[in-house]
């Protein structure tokens, strides 16, 4: 389609001509057939271009009017995040730091056992149920997992440790341990078997050897508990000062309470961690579970 401008300009020198022509005869020049024919031509044309101007005019849409709408535009607020991993200022008898497990990015996992541990050898999810379910599948093979976060100077590495589990599948023979002032060079480690044993020991050479402080049987009938198969089950345990405490179902185990008087781990983190214990157990094809519920740091 032309644009408005050579259509204006066409029809402008068209008219001229056509009002030449008409002037022309009009003053009595001597016109011939010729330019009679040339007259009538011109205004044909000029009229068909007239017509296809007012068509291609009738043709351009009508616009549509822009309906202008005001919308409530709300600002945006960011809700600050609340840092699961951060600890509670606490008094006497107050909670440092909870879990239930619903992540697991505030635990660091590592494993100890007689052999090269491989990758497989264990795994340690957080269950939609908001469980931390442990799997272990090598024999003499311990899992631990310790909240790196905390980290308690001398002056205030008094805590009461509790852990709440499932003992779902696996041999006899398993063990369950509560970790006070993790360092670098060892830690404080208090070890309950299925077996009826405990244990409280000073872990050393960043845990590849311990001195046990205590150590001893257990009947659990006196905890409120008729075995320790598979079932839950709750354990405490409290560094304070140089004393060293055990307990089940928040009563102290008979005779598991010591003092370390070399003060061998003044300071550090805490955690907890299973132990595959059993010797004759196929853990390939039935390794042992265990569902964490939760871990409570307290002051004492």
């Amino acid at each position: 389609m032309w644009s408005d401008n050579h259509h204006l300009k066409l029809l402008l020198v068209l008219s001229m001509l056509v009002l030449a022509s008409v002037a022309c005869l009009n003053s009595g020049g001597a016109g011939t057939a010729n330019s009679a024919g040339d007259q009538t031509a011109l205004v044909a044309t000029y009229t068909a271009l007239q017509a296809r101007e007012q068509s291609e005019l009738a043709q351009i849409p009508t616009p549509i009017p822009i309906e202008i709408v005001e919308v409530d535009v709300q600002p945006l607020v960011v809700e600050p995040v609340q840092e699961q991993c951060n600890m509670h200022t606490a008094s006497t008898g107050g909670t440092l730091w909870i879990t239930d497990f619903n992540s697991d990015e505030c635990l660091t996992l590592f494993a100890i056992s007689n052999s090269s541990v491989e990758n497989d050898d264990y795994t340690a999810d957080v269950l939609e149920n908001g469980k931390y379910n442990f799997r272990v599948k090598r024999k003499y093979t311990s899992v631990y997992a310790v909240a790196e976060h905390i980290i308690l100077e001398e002056a205030e590495s008094d805590v009461e440790l509790d852990v709440a589990l499932d003992y779902l599948e696996g041999p006899n023979e398993v063990g369950f341990s509560l970790l006070c002032r993790v360092n670098p060079v060892g830690w404080y480690e208090f070890l309950i078997t299925s077996g009826g044993r405990w244990q409280i020991m000073s872990t050393v050479d960043s845990g590849k050897n311990f001195n046990i402080l205590a150590g001893g049987g257990i009947d659990f009938r006196h905890y409120g508990l008729e075995s320790f198969k598979q079932g839950s089950y709750n354990f405490q345990a409290s560094c304070v000062g140089d004393q060293l405490t055990l307990s089940v179902n928040d009563i102290a185990v008979v005779g598991a309470s010591v003092r370390d008087f070399n003060q061998t781990h003044p300071a550090g983190s805490v955690g907890f961690a299973l132990f595959a214990l059993d010797s004759v157990w196929d853990y390939e094809e039935n390794p042992v579970l265990v569902d964490f519920d939760s871990f409570e740091v307290r002051r004492p």
